[in-house]
């Protein structure tokens, strides 16, 4: 359960170079822009701030899901191995893990 925390913990949370942590700016000003963004181009009833605020939800609840993946894919590698699960995300979109001194 810690582990499950400590992910859904960096939707808000980021660490800086220096390994403070401090506020995730980045994952809600993504997530504002993927919301809002569609009012430009949807129809009626749909580019209304209502629609945007749950696209933005969402796209924050894909970072979620997001961060369990990488917390637990040392886990699951051995069991997508075994049923010869192709990868999905290309080397050069799964970012580096970078570790602090």
């Amino acid at each position: 359960m810690g582990r499950v925390l400590h992910a859904m913990a960096f939707i808000v949370v980021d660490r800086t170079d220096s390994g403070r942590p401090t506020l995730a700016v980045a994952n809600f000003a993504g997530a504002a822009a993927s919301g809002f963004v569609g009012m430009d181009y949807l129809p009626d009833g749909f580019n209304d701030v209502t629609h945007a605020g749950q696209r933005a939800a969402v796209q924050l609840g894909l970072t979620a899901g997001a961060n369990l993946a990488r917390k637990f894919s040392p886990e699951w590698y051995p069991f997508v191995k075994k049923i010869h699960l192709p990868k999905i995300l290309p080397a050069w979109w799964v970012p580096e893990r970078h570790t602090h001194p």
